[in-house]
């Protein structure tokens, strides 16, 4: 299979843009605080290497799995249905799975 090593690229770094603005202060960022009962202290503390270097570790990974899922189908329209739909058939699921067996509400995710 043919991928298309920029675009995989690109695809993982997104989810740098896509989290940061998602995590933001100006977003979700200090409801994520809470509800996992994090500080602004307890985060300086994290070895930001090793957590980003694993997120584009897996970004990437996601990446790959996605372009081989979608085969030779090239057009971004079906590019942007597949990431929809596999992010809410697969990944939305999983979470709310997980977050309701620990017992946690879908606003802690």
């Amino acid at each position: 299979m043919q991928l298309n090593y920029l675009a995989l690229l690109v695809a993982a770094l997104s989810t740098f843009l896509i989290g940061g603005l998602w995590y933001s202060p100006a977003v979700f960022g200090k409801a994520w605080m809470r509800e996992n009962g994090f500080t602004e202290e307890s985060m300086k503390g994290g070895n930001m290497i090793k957590i980003f270097g694993l997120t584009f570790l897996l970004a990437l990974i996601s990446a790959v799995n996605l372009a081989m899922f979608m085969g030779p189908e090239n057009k971004p329209e079906m590019g942007a249905l597949w990431g929809f739909l596999a992010g809410i058939g697969w990944v939305a699921t999983f979470v709310e799975c997980t977050t309701s067996s620990n017992g946690n509400q879908l606003r802690y995710s």
